[in-house]
């Protein structure tokens, strides 16, 4: 039940195992109460309810004695010993008691007397910043790391006797620092790492703890390190129940954006344990923050990673997948429009092209040849699309080796993860079970995959004068003197002096005004704000992006013509990775127009970056 005087109750219910299930019964003392089906992630066989449905189920087991679950022919009972005085409890944590929303206690007083939802803890995340090194790239394992006590000890206490390079993680979190993990112990289901910090170049070596609600983290678990890092704690091998954690990096240090629970092992999938600490701003696969029914309807953009594999759709439903590993020398891109009968699309390049020179890809010794197009790269690059690209993608799936080959440039193609991020796409696309899956094809018609969302309509404001505006202008003093700002002058020193103010009126009454404070070998970093006439009470500009807001702005520039903020991170010096957004000024202020991303830097360049977000 969420918080707040307009929320709906939901009951999801479900049984561990199960491959498939079509129909599904709950009876509470021989009273039947049909369940709709309901996708969730890869967890089969979980259904639910939603709103006046769920009240009615919900008061019958605050009555009730026995509940029967059925699932097509099989069933299981549950005691509801104890259901009537948690759900008291939460009435009265949420202040419903004795009102027409209570779960238990309903009365005749209006919602209107249920509190409002809590605040919710906002992270003021630092920027990402994309670089050449990844985890599955990492630089060499500074000599002041692999010294440090704490790896010994741990590693002592659970007699793991490992190299150093098994298993070492690494992560960017700015240009000027580094974190490092160092594998102290391996289980049957849980893997511990001791985590670490240092600048760029591997001095000021400290040791990384993190506090959780109730424990301080030293030793982390299963743990993916970056910008957001999760530990996960499992305790048991079907992952269904322990302890999920994450941290943002932000301007203090990691702030823990997310904590989940669940101490009872009773086949609960991750997505549905209980969460005790979330922030605004994070919505992870884990926090299913918005209700879990009908999940493809909102088309929320998503990135996932899987092996060496990553995958992405866009908020039109439109998804991609793409090998992850930078080092290979070459490169494969599938793409699959949201549309019911969409075609598959493939790309395949070489780090090192040669000019006019066809493309394949080998599969276990088979040639799968190209076309040869130079509409997207000026150096040319390998496509397929259709049933051709269908059946690259079918043999790619069982595939043991794969590499793709351009003249006297080839390179091998990781598959690890390739099948897991097919299937990905398959469900967040709702196609899984039809003819035109990627990779769980059925029988089902294509008329049962989700109708394609609308793109939202963005319409600029109107033009105005821009005299007295553009780059170079003098910063005003208002401005200048925002703490925001000398606190990003001071991270970096003199850097940001070679750069230019950006300024523009966006309106009689809004100006926009871009200080620089920052400057890398390719990127130039910006705070952007608006403010009344003559830089009069600025307020720093904060956007929507695809997955998070955007607070610092990277090589960001704008167009009064077409009323559009963009700005492009670069991760290398030749634009193989990196993100660009835009944003439209309209009537109601900045709308976000675009964004794409490549966080890989293995050749792919901005034009054939994956889509987060698209609009019309």
């Amino acid at each position: 039940m969420p918080a707040g005087p307009d929320a709906e109750p939901e009951v999801v219910a479900g049984a561990w195992g199960l491959e498939t299930a079509e129909r599904f019964e709950l009876s509470i003392d021989g009273a039947a109460h049909r369940l709709t089906m309901t996708p969730l992630s890869e967890w089969a066989g979980i259904a639910g309810t939603r709103g006046t449905p769920a009240r009615a189920l919900i008061t019958a087991m605050g009555a009730g004695r026995d509940l029967v679950l059925s699932i097509d022919d099989s069933s299981g009972s549950l005691s509801l010993a104890g259901v009537s005085a948690a759900l008291l409890w939460i009435d009265e944590r949420q202040g419903r008691l004795g009102t027409v929303t209570a779960l238990l206690r309903r009365g005749d007083h209006p919602a209107t007397n249920v509190p409002p939802p809590a605040m919710l803890p906002e992270i003021d995340a630092r920027p990402a910043s994309i670089s050449q090194f990844t985890r599955d790239n990492p630089p060499p394992l500074p000599d002041s790391v692999a010294s440090r006590p704490e790896i010994k000890t741990c590693r002592e206490d659970w007699g793991y006797a490992g190299a150093d390079e098994d298993g070492l993680l690494y992560a960017e979190l700015g240009p000027e620092t580094r974190l490092w993990g160092l594998r102290c112990f391996l289980a049957a289901y849980n893997t511990g790492h001791v985590l670490f910090l240092t600048d760029h170049l591997g001095g000021g070596v400290r040791p990384l703890t993190l506090a959780g609600l109730d424990e301080t983290i030293e030793v982390f678990t299963n743990v993916l390190p970056g910008y957001t890092l999760t530990n996960t704690v499992r305790a048991r091998g079907l992952g269904d129940c322990g302890v999920i954690q994450q941290w943002r990096w932000a301007r203090r240090g990691f702030e823990l954006a997310l904590e989940k629970r669940m101490d009872e092992c009773w086949g609960l999938p991750p997505e549905l344990w209980p969460t005790l600490w979330r922030t605004r701003g994070i919505v992870p696969w884990q926090a299913q923050a918005q209700p879990v029914l009908n999940p493809v309807e909102t088309a929320a953009p998503a990135e996932r990673l899987f092996g060496h594999w990553g995958a992405a759709c866009n908020n039109r439903r439109d998804c991609f997948a793409w090998n992850t590993q930078p080092d290979s020398g070459s490169w494969i891109r599938i793409a699959m429009a949201a549309d019911a009968d969409a075609a598959p699309e493939v790309l395949a390049g070489t780090i090192r092209s040669t000019p006019g020179a066809g493309y394949e890809v080998h599969v276990d010794g088979a040639r799968y040849p190209l076309d040869l197009s130079t509409e997207l790269m000026r150096e040319g690059l390998g496509r397929l699309h259709g049933q051709a690209a269908r059946r690259l993608i079918t043999a790619l799936a069982d595939a043991r080796s794969v590499d793709v080959s351009n003249g006297a440039a080839s390179g091998p193609v990781p598959v690890e993860g390739l099948v897991r991020a097919l299937q990905w796409i398959d469900r967040s696309q709702g196609r899984s079970d039809t003819p035109t899956a990627l990779s769980d094809r059925g029988d089902q018609p294509s008329t049962a995959i989700p109708a394609v969302p609308a793109l939202p309509a963005i319409r600029p404001a109107p033009a105005v004068d821009q005299a007295g505006f553009g780059v170079g202008s003098a910063l005003p003093a208002t401005v200048s003197a925002m703490p925001d700002l000398v606190a990003c002058k001071a991270e970096w020193g003199e850097t940001y002096r070679p750069l230019k103010v950006i300024s523009a009126r966006l309106t009689a009454e809004t100006e926009l005004w871009g200080a620089p404070c920052s400057l890398t070998t390719f990127n130039a970093g910006y705070l952007l704000y608006l403010t009344g006439p003559g830089g009069r009470d600025p307020v720093r500009l904060k956007l929507r992006g695809a997955l998070e807001e955007t607070s610092r702005f990277v090589n960001p520039a704008y167009d009064a013509d077409t009323r559009t903020l963009s700005q492009t991170e670069w991760g290398n010096k030749w634009g193989h990775c990196g993100r660009a957004q835009s944003w439209i000024w309209t009537n109601d202020g900045f709308q976000l127009q675009s964004e794409t991303a490549m966080t890989s830097c293995n050749a792919l360049y901005p034009p054939i970056w994956p889509s987060l977000w698209s609009s019309r």
